[in-house]
């Protein structure tokens, strides 16, 4: 597949830290109204040892995407195309990036890593990609899926979807599910895209998550009323 590069404007980072809550904004995205979430994070009494004392993730915005899938020619009602952000070494993607138009792409991504090595511990690899949509029966130029990871443990929540070209599983080996206490429920965004009128077998509809201008894909056209984002003002504290 080949990838195309986009160049980037400035990053701007933070650092999630105990000692500063700092509160931070996608500057791509306004606030939307409250709702509920699909699921809630699952909680345990007992953390692990390795989780202990301060801990925290430095996150930044990445604005050099790659594209990986658009629908023209689907004869879908609405445009989509997606990307994924180039990260350097030591970042971790927690979603890709979708809007909706076939232009090259309008806004940044949200990338984390840890602030020391103790902090390794609040990001987990995705265990497997449960497929959420494909682009057969729509007659799109390119053939395309749609895939949401999934975590080893439930402490650990995997916040966006990703887009691909093929109907093969993702090969994503820097994309991170983060530990819960980085996460919250945050009101579903906006709607970015559906796939009605393509004439796809299979419902898709995506929304954006506010925090990290990813995009959150659901095997329907039902939106929901809540999602899971990254925390503005980060304190993880065990």
């Amino acid at each position: 597949m080949n990838l195309i590069k986009y160049s980037a404007y400035a990053c701007i980072s933070l650092i999630c830290s105990i000692s500063l809550a700092a509160e931070w904004k996608n500057p791509d995205r306004s606030q939307p109204a409250v709702q509920q979430a699909p699921r809630a994070p699952q909680t345990t009494s007992n953390q692990p040892a390795l989780l202990s004392g301060e801990m925290g993730v430095e996150a930044s915005w990445f604005c050099e995407l790659e594209h990986t899938y658009n629908d023209k020619g689907s004869g879908g009602a609405q445009d989509v195309k997606f990307f994924q952000p180039i990260l350097p070494p030591g970042y971790s993607m927690v979603g890709g990036y979708a809007q909706g138009n076939h232009h090259g792409p309008s806004g940044c991504v949200l990338a984390v890593r840890p602030m020391n090595d103790a902090s390794k511990a609040l990001l987990q690899p995705a265990t497997n990609w449960r497929q959420i949509w494909t682009d057969e029966n729509s007659g799109a130029q390119l053939d395309g899926s749609i895939w949401h990871p999934e975590a080893a443990s439930p402490d650990y929540i995997c916040l966006g979807s990703v887009a691909k070209q093929g109907y093969s599983k993702p090969n994503l080996p820097n994309y991170a599910c983060i530990h819960q206490c980085l996460v919250e429920e945050i009101p579903t965004a906006g709607y970015i895209w559906s796939d009605a009128g393509t004439g796809a077998s299979q419902d898709v509809a995506i929304y954006e998550l506010h925090n990290s201008n990813g995009f959150f894909a659901v095997p329907s056209h039902n939106a929901p009323r809540t999602l899971f984002d990254i925390r503005r003002d980060t304190v993880c504290k065990f």
